[in-house]
């Protein structure tokens, strides 16, 4: 037996293990700016 870590069925070793949600939004910048200033948000940086 090896130390090796065994790859289950149906899946490559070059197979990633996470996916990671991603969404691109046009005019977002605009929409929070227009949300602080209607809900009267401050930074606290």
């Amino acid at each position: 037996m090896t130390d090796q870590p065994t790859i289950p069925p149906g899946r490559s070793p070059s197979t990633p293990e996470k996916v990671v949600p991603y969404l691109a939004v046009n005019g977002a910048a605009e929409a929070l700016a227009f949300y602080a200033e209607a809900f009267g948000a401050e930074d606290e940086r």
